[in-house]
């Protein structure tokens, strides 16, 4: 017995001492981003099982320290554009995440909108939904297609990013993430239904592709135990995390669902186009795989390393009114070169 006892506050020392180390080296518990959201943030988003997030209609108000911020959903939940829904024109659907969506601006400073309101021969509608990878986007097009609310578009634009990849194989890492996104959006408040809504994910080492499902419930008892209370257990689920992640499998797969997407805006008589706002040289995968199959890309990218490219000091995360200008701009030039009727 005092063996055991001896040996246990042997390892309980060293843990703590590793523990303290690692504080003083920086390292730190697992921590949410900081976004500075006060005030009536109400609820602007909804799980659908199987599908994920999704808009909820309404007018929101989201109070920052700078001032408030007006996210506008229509009853086709997509985010308010220029012209909302003109069925004499032909609709160019975006799609994407919170990049697109427009996440921490104003209904009128998203680049769908601008885009919109500056187009004549188009009508933009802003199909972003944030949280939302390559996957959860092509089961929201082919919702869009089946239902009929919407007139079927003429063109259809998915915004890559890479971190999409992580989010259609929902791994560890992601969902954390994840979870923590959306106790945000929630105000801490995830109901019983959410809780238990299932997310689609694809395994990128699944040949078949097959669309598995997961929920917040299952997504929180896969945390690794006490990373939030330990810079120790941090770094060994980052450790473990890291190791498990096969990352060129689930670049693999990012190919794959977008070429699902184009096979189904092919049977539709839709056109499709990829735009992305990184580097193309940290795209040579998806690139390379859009030219081999003839899929045209537009080139909306922007300096990652300016903060004035990010909306502080509300938000550190996502583009500024300042990007969504330049993104608008690209899109447009880059619409003007093609012969969308």
């Amino acid at each position: 017995m005092k063996k055991i006892l001896y040996y246990l506050s042997f390892t309980l020392i060293i843990i703590l001492a590793l523990e303290v180390l690692l504080r003083l080296l920086g390292y730190s518990t697992y921590d949410s981003p900081k976004i500075d959201l006060q005030g009536n943030f109400k609820d602007r988003f909804k799980i659908i099982d199987s599908m994920g997030a999704d808009l909820i209609p309404g007018r929101f108000e989201s109070i920052y320290k700078t001032g408030k911020k007006i996210s506008t959903h229509t009853a086709e939940h997509s985010r308010l554009t220029y012209k909302m829904d003109n069925d004499t024109l032909p609709k160019i659907f975006l799609m994407g995440c919170s990049f697109t969506y427009g996440y921490s601006l104003n209904d009128k400073e998203t680049y769908p909108y601008l885009a919109d309101s500056i187009l004549k021969n188009y009508n933009i509608l802003n199909y972003g939904v944030p949280g939302s990878g390559t996957l959860q986007t092509l089961i929201k097009l082919r919702n869009l297609l089946k239902a009929g609310k919407v007139s079927k578009p003429t063109a259809v634009v998915l915004n890559y990013l890479n971190f999409h990849d992580e989010r259609n194989s929902l791994n560890n890492e992601y969902q954390t993430k994840l979870l923590n996104g959306y106790r945000i959006i929630k105000s801490d408040r995830i109901n019983r239904t959410d809780f238990q809504a299932k997310f689609p994910f694809i395994s990128p080492t699944d040949s078949t592709h097959k669309v598995s499902y997961i929920s917040f419930a299952k997504m929180e008892n896969n945390e690794f135990p006490l990373k939030r209370q330990s810079a120790l257990a941090n770094k060994i689920s980052n450790i473990r995390d890291n190791l498990n992640r096969d990352e060129a499998s689930e670049k693999k797969l990012s190919c794959y669902l977008l070429g699902e997407i184009n096979q189904l805006c092919l049977s539709n008589g839709i056109r499709f186009y990829v735009s992305f706002m990184e580097e193309e040289k940290d795209l040579a995968t998806i690139l390379g795989y859009c030219k081999e199959k003839k899929i045209h890309t537009f080139n909306l990218s922007m300096d990652f390393t300016d903060k004035n490219n990010f909306n502080l000091p509300n938000d550190a995360y996502h583009p500024s009114f300042k990007a969504n200008k330049l993104f608008a701009q690209k899109l447009i030039a880059s619409l003007a070169k093609e012969n969308i009727q």
